[in-house]
């Protein structure tokens, strides 16, 4: 299960990042993206796979539409070295 819950100003981010999950969490997203600057917490994150890519690049997507600032804290060491594998660590401001 993949859950999104704000904590003051920074939304934390939940459970498992794997395609199953992400995929009823785009139908029902939180329309989080709707301030100048957001911070997602994703210390809180126990497996990911490549879906969980795909799921930051269309929160970074939407973030950049509503011209908010997108930032992402505390990735889980398995999700930093996704973000390696696809070169995208610049993209996601993933820790080199």
């Amino acid at each position: 299960m993949l859950s999104i819950e704000k904590k003051s100003d920074v939304w934390a981010v939940t459970g498992t990042m794997t395609i199953d999950h992400i995929q009823s969490m785009l139908k029902t997203e939180h329309a989080f993206v709707a301030d100048s600057a957001l911070t997602i917490d994703l210390s809180g994150i126990t497996d990911v796979d490549t879906a969980a890519i795909s799921l930051m690049m269309e929160w970074l997507r939407r973030a950049q539409q509503s011209k908010t600032l997108l930032t992402f804290t505390h990735l889980p060491e398995n999700l930093t070295q996704l973000a390696h594998l696809y070169q995208v660590t610049d993209i996601l401001h993933a820790p080199n």
